[in-house]
C-alpha cells in the first residue's frame, strides 16, 4: 500500500478510526528465490522480502503494546511462580531437582497460555497482530497466494 493509500485508508485492525502513518503495522513477506546445497544434509536457502505497511491508527496501536506487554509479564511472572513451585515440591518430596523445576516450568507454560487465551478473546472487535490474523490482510493475502510465505521456511528434504 502506498504511503498516499494509508493516510486516506481507515485502520485495518478496527475499522473505524483514520490510520496514523507513526502507527503503521510493519511486517515482511519472503519467497525462496534459490537453494543451494551446501554441506551433506545442509541447504542454503536465498529469500526475496518485501515489506508490508499495514494501516493502524493509534488507539490499536496501543491496545497491541499493552497485550504483547501483559503477555510477557504474566508469562514470565507465571513461569517464576512455577519455577519456586518445582523447587519447593523437589526439596519436600527429595525428589531430583530437574523434575521440580521442569515441573514448575510446565505448570508456569501451561498458566501463560490460559491468561493469552483469556487476554486474547478479551479484544475480539480488533484484530491481533499474530501472523494468523494479518495473512487476512488484502496485499498479504494476494502474495501468500503467489507462494510467499510470513516466515522464512525450514525445509528438509
Amino acid at each position: 500500500m502506498t504511503k498516499e493509500a494509508q493516510k486516506s485508508a481507515n485502520c485495518w485492525f478496527c475499522n473505524c478510526r483514520p490510520a496514523q502513518e507513526k502507527s503503521v503495522f510493519n511486517t515482511k513477506v519472503f519467497k525462496p528465490i534459490s537453494r543451494k546445497f551446501v554441506f551433506p544434509n545442509t541447504i542454503r536457502t536465498k529469500y526475496l522480502y518485501i515489506d508490508i505497511y499495514i494501516p493502524r491508527c493509534s488507539e490499536c496501536k496501543k491496545n497491541h503494546t499493552t497485550y504483547i506487554i501483559k503477555l510477557v509479564g504474566f508469562s514470565l511472572i507465571f513461569v517464576l511462580i512455577g519455577l519456586i513451585f518445582g523447587l519447593l515440591l523437589c526439596e519436600e518430596n527429595n525428589n531430583a531437582l530437574l523434575t521440580g523445576v521442569l515441573d514448575g516450568t510446565l505448570f508456569g507454560i501451561l498458566s501463560s497460555y490460559l491468561i493469552y487465551s483469556f487476554l486474547k478473546n478479551c479484544k475480539a472487535d480488533v484484530k491481533s497482530v499474530c501472523k494468523y490474523s494479518i495473512k487476512k490482510y488484502p496485499d498479504i493475502a494476494a502474495r501468500l497466494e503467489d507462494g510467499w510465505k510470513q516466515t522464512k521456511s525450514l525445509l528438509i528434504y
